[in-house]
């Protein structure tokens, strides 16, 4: 069991981690959704400083594009990161029809790692994001809604 444990964990960090960061980041840091985003306050709290929000105002307008150039996020990309993210779902929905976890009857790290990997794609709603651009509502793309509720629904995306 520890094999496969280690073996999937690798899997899941190699193929989810990668592929939800080239989705979520292409649509979650769309121009106008970081801008709208920026505009109503984004991460600023009571908690941040003068200085910090003006930093933030003034920066605000090129951070989502330029974390989307550094992580090589774009829109071609999609569909084939969409289509590695099916097959991971997949594989661990098949692997949840057999067993309650997803590498045998017990809670193990692959559970740990394929939830923290899989949080960006599926929004659980009983752990709403905090200072994320909403999955939700106006500020979401609606591609990227439509494919993180398609996920949500799996049952690897339950188990996430």
């Amino acid at each position: 069991v520890a094999d496969d444990v280690r073996e999937y964990e690798a899997t899941l960090a190699e193929v989810l981690g990668a592929n939800i960061r080239q989705l979520a980041y292409t649509h979650l840091l769309e121009r106008e959704a970081w801008a709208e985003h920026s505009r109503v306050g984004g991460p600023i709290s009571r908690h941040t400083s003068w200085i910090e929000m003006h930093m933030y105002a003034l920066a605000s307008g090129r951070i989502g594009h330029t974390m989307k150039k550094l992580m090589r996020c774009h829109e071609n990309r999609i569909d084939a990161a969409t289509a590695a993210l099916d097959g991971v779902f997949a594989e661990a929905s098949q692997r949840l029809s057999k067993h309650r976890f997803l590498c045998g009857e017990t809670l193990t790290s692959a559970d740990i790692t394929f939830a923290a990997l899989a949080y960006p794609c599926v929004f659980p709603p009983e752990h709403a994001p905090v200072d994320v651009v909403a999955i939700e509502g106006d500020e979401a793309s609606p591609p990227f809604v439509a494919i993180a509720e398609r996920f949500r629904a799996t049952p690897a995306g339950k188990h996430a």
